[in-house]
């Protein structure tokens, strides 16, 4: 029985990049992976899985979604990340898909045809979803966190500062995201100048560039760590005093898994700004939200997609040449969480009754297999 299995994992940051990499840790070693990918999520996956045969495809651009048939044969498992409008568009056209959707609570509808789809696995959200009814036949399951996050292994100060910049793609213009990280990263430098027990201080991102931004800040107590894998990272925040990360929702279930109590930088895109602003609403602390956001919120539920990427963009833009208080209150924010005495577990209650969507999403692939092999007696 063949083993082979493809997957689309678009280049929206880390998030379903580390969603596929974690959901499928404990079963990865069975199968012979094909994986649909580009950008920087590419590179992450391959450095952290080499033996995974890695087919250059942008699953986010709908205008290379026809040449799907030229890379996915049609009777194979199709896995899909937080993509809900590829995964409606190939069980459309007869292909055996899994969807696996973080993000589910952000979508305002569903695509056509996402009823089709053989298995759509929705990761627990801890925050207000946007009421759409649930699709039928959706399984909700718990949060996707790497098993790496939930040893048992006693927490150690051993660094100072670990501070997790994700993909480093900026929401609308991908090229912002090195820009950002210099300005993100001299505002916490200031902030942390007088704080010597934040040092040495350890930089996490997905830029081939950032070795170079790092070495450019002049500072030997800074170091970058481009590309570490997941074990790795996972140490990197169990074994540091403080953690400045992204508000990304794995970042978020993994600090909670963890035991950390992160300072969560202001979001580059609108699923960030948004877990951010739920994430504020339970009452955690260290939190930095960009100062524009409360007011430019509304207007990010209801534009267009393209719309409010432009204005996500735009505002970021701005908030970096420093026509508002953006540098203010992050330096005031990263000041405030070193001072602060004793830790605050991120408040995340995940119901004990959801099914672990590592399991489900075996079984699938498994029953998909099975089924071909039978189909075609192999």
């Amino acid at each position: 029985m063949t083993t082979d299995v493809f997957v689309e994992v678009h280049d929206f940051g880390f998030g379903p990049a580390c969603g596929f990499l974690d959901i499928t840790e404990k079963f990865a070693h069975r199968y012979r992976w094909h994986v649909l990918a580009a950008g920087n999520a590419a590179a992450y996956i391959k450095k952290e899985r080499p033996e995974i045969d890695l087919i250059p495809f942008n699953g986010f651009d709908r205008s290379i979604w026809p040449q799907l048939s030229n890379f996915v044969p049609a009777d194979a498992p199709l896995v899909t990340f937080s993509n809900p409008g590829f995964a409606a568009y190939a069980a459309q056209r007869g292909y055996s898909v899994h969807l696996v959707d973080q993000l589910d609570w952000m979508w305002p509808a569903y695509p056509e045809g996402i009823d089709q789809v053989d298995l759509h696995l929705v990761q627990y959200y801890f925050g207000k979803e946007n009421g759409k009814a649930r699709a039928p036949g959706a399984i909700v399951i718990r949060p996707i966190v790497t098993p790496s996050a939930l040893s048992s292994a006693n927490r150690l100060d051993a660094i100072g500062t670990v501070i997790g910049l994700g993909g480093m793609a900026i929401a609308g213009d991908p090229t912002a995201g090195d820009s950002h990280a210099r300005w993100l990263l001299s505002q916490i430098l200031s902030a942390l100048k007088d704080t010597p027990e934040a040092f040495p201080l350890c930089i996490v991102g997905g830029s081939p560039n950032l070795a170079a931004i790092v070495n450019a800040l002049g500072d030997a107590r800074v170091h970058a760590a481009g590309g570490v894998g997941r074990r790795s990272y996972m140490e990197l925040l169990r074994c540091s005093r403080f953690q400045i990360l992204t508000p990304g929702l794995a970042s978020i279930y993994e600090a909670a898994a963890l035991g950390v109590s992160p300072l969560f930088q202001p979001g580059v895109n609108k699923s960030m700004l948004l877990q951010l602003e739920s994430l504020v609403e339970t009452g955690y602390p260290f939190a930095v939200t960009w100062p524009w956001f409360k007011a430019a919120r509304d207007r990010l539920t209801t534009l267009p997609p393209a719309d409010a990427l432009d204005l996500i963009t735009r505002s970021i833009a701005s908030s970096m040449r420093g026509e508002d208080e953006a540098g203010d209150l992050l330096r005031a924010g990263v000041k405030g969480y070193v001072a602060s005495a004793g830790e605050r577990p991120v408040p995340i209650k995940v119901p004990k009754n959801l099914p672990d969507g590592g399991l489900l999403l075996e079984e699938a692939i498994q029953r998909n297999l099975e089924k071909n092999s039978k189909k075609f007696g192999t």
